[in-house]
């Protein structure tokens, strides 16, 4: 234990000298997380927020052909805004407008006919940033379009609901809590991100940064047990990245209740009990990170090597939210064996507020303790080789 104690105090030492490392480790990787999602929630609020009626105008070539129409959407507060050109497609397509309606010359005539009548609306489905108010003018001329539609089978003597055999109607039972966790599913991962870049410069500074500057031989010199070695690095390696979590979960805490979430009709909860119950699931990912680092670093030769390797391994936990999102992955006790996806489901059902199974929080627990000791096995083993100074060395 003192030969532990030693080697994590040295390290912890070392590494605290380094401002600008412990600068990237504790500060960029823990709030480049949060600050992405406050990010992603207010530009998703001004994109999605519902359009002021007041302010809602309409780009309409062709108005006086349509009075009823115009006449019918002024009343909802749409303004409409007479549009002089000949080539539609290109006005929508430069930018020119956001969209624009157009009503042909015979609209009044294929009207009283009782015929259907084409109003194209030509949008440029790129650009989303006027999507709100142009979807809320669509909407309005499909209502005033079904008032036309009963209006005719009423001058036939006919009633309304012959052209409506079956009404749909499609309620969304979810709460705003439940549907903030579709926002929040990105909360696991930037958590996992900012485990990963908390031990990330140390996890190489401790192996293959010790290598490159030729100290590693001399402390394996040294009449320090191997094991105790690797485990004074791991140590330190996890307290960087147990700090590095503690701060990415108090910003969320801190600043996560403050995000525009109303404007989007969300509701998310994130109080002092759930993220203590984040800090649970995920502290045994940090013992596992951290005994990962220091294995896949403890096998380059160089610092740049290393700090390649793990940062295609820092991208690597992004694969749970990818597949999240094309197929909802499903708590079950085979996925609880999986690091970082059970910590992914576990952190989904506990926003969700559906509440966290205890057997299997425990088995994703014990899972990754698991994971954890073997890493550190190997790497005690590539420790107790000569050859680990030469390693990548032919």
């Amino acid at each position: 234990m003192n030969a532990i104690r030693a080697v994590l105090g040295k390290e912890l030492l070392d590494n605290f000298r380094d401002r600008r490392a412990l600068l990237t480790a504790l500060l960029l990787g823990p709030l480049l997380g949060p600050l992405l999602l406050g990010l992603l929630v207010v530009l998703f609020s001004v994109q999605l927020s519902p359009a002021d009626p007041a302010k809602t105008t309409m780009p309409v070539a062709g108005a006086e052909h349509a009075p009823a129409l115009m006449q019918f959407l002024a009343g909802y507060g749409v303004v409409p805004e007479a549009v002089d050109t000949t080539d539609h497609e290109a006005a929508v397509r430069s930018g020119e407008l956001d969209y624009l309606v157009v009503v042909p010359e015979d609209f009044n005539a294929r009207l009283a006919a009782g015929e259907t009548v084409a109003i194209r609306v030509l949008v440029d489905g790129s650009r989303t940033r006027i999507q709100p108010q142009r979807q809320r003018v669509t909407r309005l001329i499909e209502a005033w379009g079904e008032q036309v539609a009963a209006q005719r089978l009423m001058v036939r003597g006919l009633s309304a609901e012959l052209r409506e055999p079956l009404r749909l109607q499609q309620e969304d039972v979810s709460t705003a809590r439940q549907r903030s966790a579709l926002l929040l599913a990105f909360l696991p991962y930037s958590l996992v991100f900012g485990i990963l870049m908390g031990g990330f410069y140390l996890a190489i500074d401790v192996t293959a940064g010790e290598r490159e500057r030729g100290t590693l031989e001399a402390l394996l010199a040294a009449p320090v047990q191997r094991g105790a070695l690797v485990l004074g690095k791991w140590l330190a390696v996890v307290c960087f990245s147990g700090f590095a979590l503690l701060l990415a979960v108090a910003v969320f805490l801190l600043g996560l209740e403050r995000l525009p979430w109303a404007s989007l009709g969300l509701a998310p909860h994130f109080g002092v009990s759930t993220a203590l119950v984040t800090l649970v699931i995920y502290v045994p990912l940090v013992l596992l990170a951290a005994a990962v680092l220091m294995l896949v670093a403890s096998f380059t030769r160089s610092f740049k090597e290393a700090q390649s390797w793990l940062s295609v391994l820092a991208i690597a936990p992004m694969a749970p939210l990818v597949v999240h999102f094309v197929s909802p992955l499903e708590s079950s006790y085979a996925l609880m064996l999986a690091p970082v996806a059970a910590q992914h489901v576990l952190a989904l059902e506990l926003l969700r507020g559906d509440g966290v199974i205890f057997s299997h929080a425990l088995l994703a627990t014990l899972a990754a303790l698991a994971w954890t000791v073997l890493a550190l096995v190997l790497s005690m083993r590539l420790y107790a080789r000569e050859r680990l100074l030469n390693v990548g060395q032919t």
